[in-house]
């Protein structure tokens, strides 16, 4: 079997050192690239200085908001919220605030049940993530009551042909990690492409990510949660590729 990641993966280079071990491959081809927003403003600026709460939705989150840590790191009470925890992680590289997560199954969905049990409901909150990102956690806090700002740091752009189907594998299984919609949508429209017909399993954290898309090109979906060691990950897929 060949593993392919197609989404930024932070346990990547242990599950490729794992694949080696293990008589598996495991490449690395992005669907997406990432592009700073440049459009951060001096009212966004002094807002994060002094709001109670901050939300990153993702790791990439707290990488692109370079241009906020100067600012941030003067607001020491407000408490920090993440997904999960390699968003935590990346986040005490730069400040000393108390972080938050789900213990487990990282969504927005568990980080809004997190968020409502601190009675918040007449605190400010700034939402840092990426343009087109998920707005179900600025909707709910919003209809809560709460004074929520949403702040877009950085952009996905399309790697167009990022998958050339000469990686692929003819007469074994295929197995393409994603983690975002939009990434799913670019795979889909390059597979479309291809000439041969291969056997092709898509690994996905959730099945919402499927919704309005058709996989009839995929052999199968399989559901990782993203919180999942590479061993996990590994032993999952192992134990698949074995059914043939």
């Amino acid at each position: 079997m060949k593993v392919i990641v197609t989404s930024d993966l932070t346990i990547f280079e242990e599950l490729r050192t794992l694949g080696e071990k293990r008589g598996f491959v495991v490449e690395k081809h992005l669907a997406l690239n990432i592009k700073t927003k440049a459009d951060i403003n001096k009212d966004e600026l002094e807002y994060v200085k002094t709001v109670n709460n901050m939300i990153f939705q993702s790791k990439n989150a707290v990488k692109y908001s370079e241009r906020l840590h100067n600012e941030i790191q003067k607001n020491k009470e407000a408490k920090m919220y993440c997904l999960g925890k390699y968003t935590k992680t990346e986040l005490k590289k730069y400040f000393v605030n108390e972080v938050m997560h789900p213990v487990t199954k990282y969504s927005s969905e568990n980080l809004l049940e997190l968020i409502m049990k601190e009675n918040v409901s007449t605190e400010s909150f700034v939402i840092i993530k990426g343009e087109g990102g998920r707005d179900y956690l600025e909707n709910n806090l919003s209809d809560m009551g709460c004074n929520v700002k949403t702040l877009n740091v950085y952009e996905r752009i399309a790697n167009d042909s990022f998958l050339d189907e000469k990686v692929l594998n003819v007469d074994s299984n295929n197995y393409l990690l994603v983690s975002s919609k939009l990434a799913l949508q670019e795979l889909i429209k390059t597979i479309m492409n291809f000439e041969k017909k291969y056997p092709l399993i898509l690994v996905l954290p959730n099945m919402r990510l499927v919704d309005g898309l058709n996989t009839h090109n995929f052999k199968n979906v399989l559901i990782i949660c993203n919180s999942s060691s590479a061993n996990i990950y590994a032993n999952i897929l192992e134990q698949d590729n074995e059914k043939k």
